[in-house]
């Protein structure tokens, strides 16, 4: 199975830091408290709508994970799944994901017949040493 990983990223940052973007004022310069705070308001059903659409657009049977962080939410699973959220623009491929067919799992490599594993690598490194020692003759 490919897995995708993916960053939802939300309208939304610090409760502070977000009113204080939606502060109205007055022609005298004093904060208009009702304003500010419909347009908090505002901004907070945007924040729950956008989570629903993603809610909605994931199949109830499903293998996907999430995970917060500081202000990081990331969600990884089915590449079917993942996809499908990119394409409807709900959420955003993570840069360090591969593409579909080209995702490895180092830590499963059971059968070493993968080229990224630690011998090989060491064999690379011994070759091309061997490679620039006989660059001379």
């Amino acid at each position: 199975m490919s897995i995708k990983y993916a960053s939802i990223f939300l309208p939304y940052f610090k409760q502070g830091d977000d009113l204080n973007d939606c502060i109205e004022k007055d022609e005298n310069d004093k904060v208009d408290v009702k304003e500010t705070l419909r347009r908090y308001e505002a901004r907070m059903l945007y924040v729950a709508e956008e989570i629903r659409k993603i809610n909605d657009a994931i199949p109830e049977v499903n293998d996907l994970e999430i995970h917060g962080d500081t202000h990081h939410i990331g969600i990884s699973g089915s590449a079917d799944v993942i996809q499908n959220l990119i394409d409807l623009e709900l959420v955003e491929k993570e840069e360090s994901d591969e593409d579909d067919d080209s995702y490895i799992d180092n830590d499963n490599d059971n059968d070493n017949d993968n080229d990224n594993d630690e011998e090989s690598q060491n064999n690379d490194i011994h070759d091309d040493e061997e490679d620039s020692d006989n660059s001379g003759q």
